[in-house]
């Protein structure tokens, strides 16, 4: 059964934020779906993920998503973050099921 985590829930002012780190139980060589609302103001949404907890986090999305719309082909990691950049009054909702 599918499973879906609630990646990002906020409004971003300005600059940028990192949403709630999230810890999908599959990983290795399986993607994931990852959906983005962006119902105001703008900004980039980026991907990140990790594989253990002392390593940094590393972009997984490139380039980032600037408008609402989803992707099919996240790799899922261990641990998984969403992060807004370049927030001007954004208001973000993101989503990822593995």
């Amino acid at each position: 059964m599918a499973m879906v985590h609630v990646m990002f829930d906020d409004t971003v002012g300005s600059g940028s934020q990192n949403g709630t780190a999230v810890f999908p139980r599959a990983h290795k060589d399986e993607a994931g779906i990852l959906q983005v609302e962006i119902s105001s103001g703008s900004g980039t949404i980026q991907i990140q993920g990790r594989l253990a907890p002392d390593a940094s986090f590393e972009s997984i999305l490139s380039p980032g998503l600037t408008a609402s719309g989803y992707r099919t082909d996240i790799p899922i990691m261990p641990e998984m973050r969403v992060t807004v950049g370049g927030a001007t009054d954004a208001v973000v909702k993101a989503w990822l099921m593995e």
